[in-house]
C-alpha cells in the first residue's frame, strides 16, 4: 500500500506537469498493468489530467497466448480518459543498447 501510494503520487505530478504544459494525451509504453490500475484510481478520484494509453508490452520471450492479456487489458480499460487496446511489439532489442537485430554490424562497434 505504501509502494502503491508513493507510485500513485509520482503519477500524479507527472500528469500535472503534463497539464501545466499544454499536454493533454501521452502513451506510456510499459504496457504495465499495475500502472493501468493505478491511472484508473486516479482517474476515479477526479485526477487524470490527460488522456493516457498504455499498451500492453509483448516482449521476445513471451508466448502468444500472452497477447490473452492484452485482451484483457483492452476490455477493462477502454475509456476516454484511460485506454489500452494496443501492443507494443519488443522482438530484439534497441540500437543504443547494441541489442537490435542489424543487417551490418554496427558502426560504433
Amino acid at each position: 500500500p505504501a509502494q502503491q501510494a508513493s507510485d500513485r503520487a509520482i503519477m500524479r505530478r507527472g500528469l500535472e506537469w503534463c497539464a501545466r504544459h499544454g499536454i493533454t494525451s501521452i502513451q506510456n509504453m510499459d504496457g504495465n498493468l499495475h500502472q493501468l490500475e493505478l491511472l484508473s484510481e486516479i482517474e476515479a478520484e477526479g485526477g487524470l489530467l490527460c488522456r493516457v494509453q498504455v499498451p500492453f508490452h509483448y516482449k521476445n520471450f513471451m508466448t502468444l497466448d500472452m497477447l490473452d492479456k492484452a485482451s484483457t487489458m483492452a476490455e477493462r480499460y477502454n475509456g476516454e480518459w484511460l485506454s489500452s487496446g494496443m501492443v507494443k511489439v519488443f522482438y530484439d532489442g534497441v540500437l543504443d543498447s547494441w541489442t537490435a537485430v542489424m543487417v551490418e554490424p554496427y558502426a560504433d562497434r
